[in-house]
Order: C-alpha cells, then structure tokens, then sequence
C-alpha cells in the first residue's frame, strides 16, 4: 500500500534534485537547432574558398580593366554580357571578409549552445560571465541564442546559394565578356 507512495515521492525527489529534468524540453530544442547548426556547417565546410576568393578577385580585376581601358558606347548585347559578368562581381562581393566572419561565428554560435545546454543540464547558479541564472535569465538567453543560431543557418542558406549562382553565372558570362572585351579593346 505505502509503496506506490514512496515511489512517487523517492521519483519527485529526483526529478527535483534534478535540474535538467526541469528543462528536458528547452535542452532537446537546444540540441536539435545545435545538430541543424552542424549540418550547415558540412554544407559550409564544403564551400572552396580559394576558388571563390580567386573568382572574386578575378572579376572585379575584369571590370576595373574595362571600365579603364574602354570609355566609349555600348550596343545593347554588348551591354547586356558587361552586365551578366558583372552580377557575378555583385554576387561575390565582400566574399572573403563575410566568409571569414561566418566561420568565426560557427565557432560562437556552437560554444554559446553548448554552454547554455550545460548551464540547463547541470543547474548552474551562475554563467561564465557571472550573471545570476534564474528562469528569466534562461528563457531570455534561449530566445537570444535561438534566434542567432537560425539566423546563422539561414545566412549560409543564403550565402551557399549566392556562390552556385555566381558561379553558374561566371561560366555563362565568361567567354562573352572575354570576347567583348577583344573586341572593343584592341
């Protein structure tokens, strides 16, 4: 007769002297936006740096040619290769500087997951920083952190998509604006 109830207050007592199961919920969403935040960054891992940055330099080194070497008028095909090759200038602009700035904020963004899943699981009465965790310290750092992990993957979204582009782009627009650039250069 008495076991049941000792079975449910022995459970209660763990449950409370159990601070991550308080947030089992909070520490599951956690962790599946930190393994979606790691599967983008397979498909960031996968970006060629060097190939891009090459690209970049390449076109904008084009354009900056052209535009010293040939000051006369346009006939509408003509305008229109000058402008396809320079899409893809705009499509690789500031590549070297955001892809840097993106790799750094990986490396922000997973650390700052991991500390908050240990500060739920283990209870933590303080941050690193210091700040007293309470419920309302918590909820606020989840939103935060939250929205700057799913704003980061939709960044890579955006900016994996910006690449394939420019370079669809870049072998399309090529050898026209090669040739355009024979043409009314020599």
């Amino acid at each position: 007769k008495d076991c049941p109830v000792l079975f449910l207050a022995f459970a209660m007592i763990i449950i409370a002297c159990n601070p991550a199961a308080k947030y089992q919920e909070e520490i599951k969403s956690l962790n599946d936006l930190k393994s979606e935040v790691q599967t983008v960054k397979v498909t960031f891992d996968a970006i060629d740096f060097d190939k891009f940055n090459q690209l970049a330099d390449e076109t904008s080194k084009r354009m900056a040619e052209f535009n010293r070497m040939y000051r006369g008028e346009l006939y509408k095909e003509q305008a229109r290769i000058l402008s396809e090759f320079n899409d893809v200038k705009r499509l690789l602009k500031k590549f070297n500087p955001q892809y840097k700035r993106l790799k750094n904020e990986f490396e922000r963004t997973n650390l700052q997951l991991s500390g908050l899943i240990e500060t739920l699981e283990v209870g933590a009465d303080k941050d690193g920083a210091g700040n007293i965790v309470d419920e309302n310290y918590l909820f606020k750092q989840i939103e935060l952190e939250t929205k700057v992990a799913q704003s980061l993957i939709s960044e890579i979204k955006d900016f994996s998509d910006r690449l394939r582009r420019a370079d669809v782009q870049f072998k399309e627009a090529n050898q026209p604006m090669q040739d355009l650039f024979d043409e009314l250069v020599e």
